[in-house]
């Protein structure tokens, strides 16, 4: 029985074919012979016997008809006896076996990794059973890889059955490269954590300094208000002054224009007192050549004695209206030189009046030109606060909001990093081996998280 499971299946089949073909054969000789020698011995008897030996012979022959029919018979029904065998061989050496490894098969098609398979033959369908069985073996042992593999332990390594075994192969690769994957996830998880922890520190320290800023920015805000409002107050001030001292300049050049007529006056009064002077110089004249004429009168009066004294008379009085018409024009000659001496120091004091008015004029205009020129700066200088003052407080606006979106970022970090917490943790739950680890991290070596630059405290 051992030696015919190690039999080909060909082999099997052949064999079980002739053995049925030898077995029906011999029973088929067997009753030929038994019947030709019932033949043989019927005629020899008939032959021998007296009497119709013809029609002995002739029911001889009957009877081997019938004998022949009855082996026909027997012959179809031992084919058919041996085909049924064969197919009841063939059916258990072929179909069943191969009905079992179609059921592997299909089993196998559908996922099922648990099957079993006997391959108690040694023969073409023993060869497939082995190597079914193997190949499940092998799909056995990858898949339980791959369940370590999906438990999280990324350290195992998948049998490659041969250089042809692309699934053991990809299989490897896929772990390596998940492994490495990771490792750079790990990697990159850490500097996440670290960036955002930094971010954060950053955010809060920007939200504190925005807010002290937004709170000097207000402080500031209140002083370039007040500010404004003096500039506003002086540039108001500028502007009174500026009408003032336009007013003064219009005085002064009047003043000046007045004093101007007041030199021509004094100059016409002037040259009135020369004339004047003139005029008494020629009374003065006119005085001594009466007193002279008066001397001439009182003589020849003396000469004409008696005569002469009524005339002498009239000679003393013009004499003495002579001396006395000198006297006062003298005396107003004198006056009338104190008066020149007077006026003329009046004329020099008024001139000088006259230049520092002049200069009293240009001073005030050049005050007026200089308050204008500060009324127009103080104006200038007002706006440009005003303006200070709106973008101090777009400023403060703009500062508000980077607080805001300051402490919106810090949150976010926040959540960032806890996130990359988790995500580590969940990184962690696989292993992956410290050389891999490594290995993974020189391959492929992420760029290090850059210290971020805090600020620094804003300084009120």
């Amino acid at each position: 029985m051992r030696a015919f499971q190690k039999f080909k299946l060909s082999g099997k089949i052949v064999l079980a074919v002739c053995v049925t073909m030898l077995v029906s054969f011999l029973i088929v000789g067997a009753i030929t012979y038994t019947g030709t020698l019932g033949m043989v011995n019927g005629m020899a008897s008939a032959e021998s016997a007296p009497g119709d030996g013809a029609a002995q012979i002739s029911a001889q022959l009957d009877r081997v008809n019938t004998l022949l029919y009855v082996n026909i018979a027997v012959i179809a029904v031992i084919i058919v006896a041996s085909m049924l065998v064969i197919w009841l061989l063939v059916r258990r050496i072929v179909s069943r076996p191969i009905k079992a490894l179609m059921d592997a098969s299909d089993r196998l098609a559908l996922g099922d990794i648990d099957v079993s398979i006997e391959a108690a033959s040694q023969d073409e369908i023993g060869a497939l059973s082995s190597s079914l069985r193997t190949m499940i073996e092998s799909i056995a042992a990858q898949v339980h890889g791959v369940e370590q593999i999906s438990a999280g332990d990324l350290t195992v390594k998948i049998p490659v059955r041969s250089e042809r075994d692309i699934l053991g192969i990809k299989l490897n690769e896929m772990i390596r490269k998940t492994r490495e994957t990771l490792g750079n996830i790990n990697t990159a998880t850490e500097q996440v954590a670290g960036g955002a922890g930094q971010v954060s520190n950053f955010s809060l320290t920007l939200s504190q300094g925005a807010t002290e800023q937004a709170g000097s920015i207000e402080q500031l805000s209140g002083t370039a208000g007040e500010i404004a409002e003096k500039t506003r107050h002086n540039a108001e001030n500028a502007d009174e002054a500026s009408k003032l001292t336009g007013r003064a300049r219009l005085n002064a050049a009047e003043s000046q224009q007045h004093m101007q007529n007041m030199l021509s006056a004094m100059d016409d009064i002037n040259a009135s007192s020369g004339s004047i002077s003139k005029i008494i110089r020629v009374i003065d004249d006119i005085a001594f050549q009466t007193n002279i004429l008066a001397l001439n009168a009182a003589v020849e009066a003396a000469r004409a004695g008696q005569h002469g004294k009524g005339f002498a008379v009239v000679a003393d009085e013009v004499r003495s209206l002579a001396s006395r018409s000198a006297g006062a024009a003298r005396e107003t000659t004198e006056l009338i030189e104190g008066s020149v001496r007077n006026i003329e120091d009046g004329t020099r004091i008024a001139r000088e009046t006259a230049s520092s008015l002049n200069r009293i004029v240009e001073d005030v205009a050049q005050a007026a030109a200089l308050v204008g020129d500060i009324a127009a700066s103080s104006n200038a200088q007002a706006e440009g606060i005003r303006q200070i003052n709106q973008a101090l407080q777009q400023v403060s606006a703009v500062v508000q909001s980077n607080s805001a979106t300051s402490e919106e970022s810090a949150a976010a970090s926040e959540e960032l990093s806890a996130q990359a917490e988790f995500l580590k943790s969940q990184v962690e739950s696989f292993r992956l081996g410290g050389s891999a680890a490594a290995h993974a991290a020189g391959d492929r070596r992420l760029p290090a998280a850059r210290p971020l630059a805090l600020p620094k405290p804003a300084v009120r």
